[in-house]
């Protein structure tokens, strides 16, 4: 059983079941993350970030449906979060390949396989791969209450990311808190994931292919957030603004092949001066429409230090993790 194989078998039966009895869909809906923003960073609140933190790493499944919400999409605003955040210890991950690609395994491979997965929890709490690995461990190796505790655990953390839309469509796309997550979520759900693209102005569009239980061709997913907080974190891809719509208050300049391009910390758009000089707006604007960015150019790499190149080239590959 190779690694995805073990991803796909240990995860999301008893999820599909219990979404199917409570309709969290219905009962969660799609995140407010401006609400999440402020509840997570509050210690006067319920939803306090660490406290939410030291609820999911205990041994149990007290966590309720929303709390599970604010805890993972609570993720994005925390000072350590980057969605393409390093996994820690490479050694001990590259030596792990040979081990998830064997289809059987000795209790010292577990051990290994274990031993990471907790590292990388620890490190990133909502790793939905190291979960799963941690959950397969735990059931080869025979213990059952902790294997359920943390299926229980993964399980509510794939039902927030089916509440927040169904993929249809941009309107309606999932939202998740890392890159890795798309594909994950598609094939923890038995879904297999064949290629991803990036469509303006901040959705990614994950190819699966076809099976009986559905006709989908693919899944849209929002990564507005994502790269909101990424360029929040790395200010220093950002140079001043002096160029940009004076519409655009959270407005800075990027450079790009010695030409300026707008970017909007607030919604990431982007659109180089020089190739139209038209530039790119938010759809919920009001803003002149001969604004419109040739968003094409930049999705395609004319820019290539903007959204399309730094967020999805190689990150999107599936690393076996």
């Amino acid at each position: 059983m190779n690694l995805r194989s073990v991803i796909t078998a240990f995860a999301l039966t008893a999820a599909v079941a219990s979404f199917a009895k409570t309709n969290v869909r219905a009962e969660l809906g799609r995140p407010d993350l401006d609400a999440i923003a402020r509840e997570t960073t509050d210690e006067n609140s319920k939803y306090y970030y660490p406290r939410l933190l030291k609820e999911f790493m205990a041994n149990d499944t007290t966590m309720t449906s929303d709390e599970f919400q604010y805890f993972y999409y609570g993720t994005f605003f925390q000072e350590d979060y980057d969605p393409y955040r390093e996994a820690p210890n490479p050694t001990l991950r590259q030596e792990l390949q040979p081990i998830y690609e064997k289809t059987k395994r000795t209790r010292a491979d577990r051990a290994k396989m274990l031993d990471y997965a907790l590292q990388v929890i620890d490190d990133n709490p909502v790793d939905l791969r190291q979960l799963t690995n941690r959950i397969y461990v735990y059931e080869q190796n025979g213990k059952f209450d902790l294997a359920k505790i943390w299926q229980y655990k993964l399980n509510h953390l794939l039902l927030v990311i089916a509440a927040s839309g169904k993929g249809s469509d941009p309107e309606n796309a999932f939202i998740v808190v890392y890159p890795q997550h798309e594909y994950d979520f598609l094939n923890l759900s038995g879904q297999t994931a064949r290629s991803q693209r990036f469509e303006p102005p901040h959705f990614d569009y994950i190819e699966v292919d076809k099976n009986a239980k559905t006709n989908n061709e693919g899944y849209y997913f929002d990564i507005a957030e994502m790269l909101r907080q990424y360029f929040i974190k790395h200010p220093s891809e950002l140079d001043s603004a002096t160029h940009c719509p004076p519409h655009w208050t959270h407005a800075a300049i990027h450079t790009c092949r010695e030409q300026p391009c707008c970017f909007s910390t607030h919604w990431p758009f982007y659109c180089c001066h020089g190739l139209e000089r038209h530039y790119s707006t938010p759809k919920e604007s009001h803003a002149k429409p001969s604004w419109q960015c040739r968003f094409s150019k930049v999705a395609t790499g004319y820019c290539p230090q903007t959204t399309a190149a730094i967020f999805h080239s190689s990150l999107h590959s599936w690393h076996g993790s």
